[in-house]
C-alpha cells in the first residue's frame, strides 16, 4: 500500500513539475530581455514554443527578442503568429509594421473594394473565441424569447416576442459566420514569411526554370499551390511565382 501511495505521489509531483517548468522558463526568458540579454531570451522563448506552449503574448515576446537583434524576418514571423492567435493588441500591429519597414522590400497592394477591406477588419475585430461567444448568448437569448411565448396568452406580444427572437437567432447566425471565417483565418497555413536573404520567384517548380521576380527575406507571401518541395506563392501586389519550400516559414 504504502509503494502504490509513493507512485501517486511521484506521479503527481512530475505531473506538476512537468506543468510548471515551461511557466518558469517563459518568466527567466522575461528577466533575460530585460536585462538585455536578447539572444539569450530568444533561445527560452523557443524552448517554450518547442514544448508545445503558444500563445500571443509568448509570439510577440519572441518578436521583440529577434527585433532587438535585427532579425527582422524572425520578428515578422512571430508578429504575424501573435496576430494569428486571435490577439488584437495595438502594440503588435504597431511593432510589426516597424519590421515591415526595416525590410528590403516594399509590396504595395492590390487595391480592393472598400466593401472586402470593411468586411475585413470587421472581421478582425475579434477572434474567433470572442465572435463564438457573442453568438451563443444571442442563441441563448432567442431560446430564451421563444420560450418567453409559452406562458403568454396574448397574440400581440406573441408575435411581437418571435419578431424579436427570430432577428435575434439571424443576428445569431452572422455572428456564428464571422466566427467560422475568423477561424479560418487563424487556422489556415496560407501565409508564409520568406526566411533566405534572396530568393528569385521562378516560372515553375523548376531550379531552371525562368527567373520572375527578385524577393529578399521578411517579405509575406500566399501560398497557392504545392508541389514537390515547391510552393507557388503570391505577393500582395498579385505577382505569382514558384520557390522552394525551404526557403520560407508557414506563419
Amino acid at each position: 500500500m504504502k509503494n502504490i501511495i509513493a507512485l501517486f505521489l511521484f506521479i503527481i509531483t512530475a505531473i506538476s513539475a512537468f506543468a510548471t517548468e515551461p511557466e518558469s522558463v517563459f518568466i527567466e526568458a522575461n528577466e533575460l530581455y530585460k536585462s538585455e540579454q536578447f539572444q539569450e531570451a530568444a533561445e527560452k522563448y523557443e524552448v517554450v514554443l518547442d514544448k508545445g506552449y503558444a500563445s500571443g503574448v509568448l509570439y510577440y515576446n519572441l518578436g521583440n527578442a529577434y527585433y532587438k537583434l535585427e532579425n527582422y524576418s524572425a520578428a515578422i514571423l512571430n508578429y504575424e503568429r501573435a496576430l494569428k492567435t486571435g490577439s488584437d493588441d495595438e502594440d503588435i500591429q504597431f511593432n510589426l509594421e516597424k519590421a515591415n519597414q526595416m525590410i528590403a522590400d516594399e509590396v504595395q497592394p492590390v487595391p480592393e473594394l472598400a466593401i472586402v477591406t470593411g468586411w475585413r477588419n470587421l472581421v478582425n475585430t475579434q477572434s474567433s473565441k470572442g465572435w463564438s461567444l457573442w453568438a451563443l448568448t444571442l442563441l441563448w437569448a432567442a431560446f430564451i424569447v421563444f420560450g418567453i411565448t409559452l406562458f403568454i396568452r396574448k397574440r400581440k406580444a406573441i408575435r411581437g416576442l418571435r419578431i424579436t427572437g427570430a432577428v435575434v437567432l439571424v443576428f445569431s447566425i452572422c455572428l456564428f459566420t464571422l466566427a467560422w471565417q475568423q477561424y479560418q483565418a487563424e487556422t489556415s497555413g496560407n501565409f508564409a514569411i520568406i526566411f533566405a536573404p534572396t530568393v528569385y520567384m521562378k516560372s515553375s517548380p523548376d531550379a531552371g526554370s525562368t527567373d520572375l521576380y527578385l524577393i529578399h527575406e521578411g517579405i509575406k507571401v500566399e501560398i497557392t499551390d504545392e508541389l514537390e518541395g515547391w510552393s507557388e506563392v503570391r505577393l500582395a501586389d498579385g505577382k505569382k511565382g514558384w520557390v522552394k519550400q525551404e526557403e520560407f516559414r508557414v506563419i
